[in-house]
């Protein structure tokens, strides 16, 4: 190898980095653009864990549409009331009224949610979807109350509350059709 192929080689080799430096130099403003639509999307933020959680509470919201809630209940009201002062608090009542309402229905008395769990799954007291949409219910509290460093904004509260305030109604109104 001569000296005049071996500079041949190195330019080769060097001129796509080159040109991709320079492409992002001269595009930069564009791409800054591009990035910040992107970073509004829940998909594409870099924040993995409130991403899941805003995601989560949306599925939540949509797959309990299905169950009526009356808009005078005072307990949904009353979340509904304290999302904007302490939306982690609006969840964790949400969940609270979810346990209490199973633990009425069922006439069982539990300490710690994931005996709610073993209790539903024993005891077939509620169809399959509704099963999995309490352990999505299960899934998203615990994210939102054990992740402490991640922030929780009102809609994901008012997603989560809502969801968890008609799956308490439905269990209400399962026990009472049984």
């Amino acid at each position: 190898m001569n000296w005049l192929s071996f500079t041949v080689e190195i330019i080769k080799a060097i001129a796509w980095p080159c040109l991709a430096i320079c492409g992002l130099f001269l595009f930069r403003s564009q791409l800054r653009q591009v990035i910040a639509a992107l970073s509004e999307r829940p998909y594409f933020r870099l924040k993995r864990g409130q991403n899941e959680i805003e995601i989560g509470a949306s599925q939540l919201k949509k797959e309990s549409k299905s169950i009526a809630l009356s808009a005078d209940d005072e307990r949904f009201v009353e979340a509904m009331s304290s999302v904007a002062i302490s939306p982690r608090d609006a969840i964790r009542h949400a969940w609270e009224d979810v346990q209490s309402s199973i633990s009425e229905s069922l006439g069982i008395s539990v300490t710690q949610p994931f005996e709610l769990e073993v209790v539903l799954e024993n005891q077939a007291f509620l169809s399959k979807d509704k099963l999995h949409l309490f352990h999505q219910l299960h899934e998203v509290r615990n994210m939102i109350l054990h992740n402490l460093d991640i922030p929780v904004g009102t809609e994901v509260a008012v997603n989560y509350a809502e969801a968890a305030y008609r799956f308490a109604r439905y269990i209400k109104e399962h026990k009472n059709n049984t």
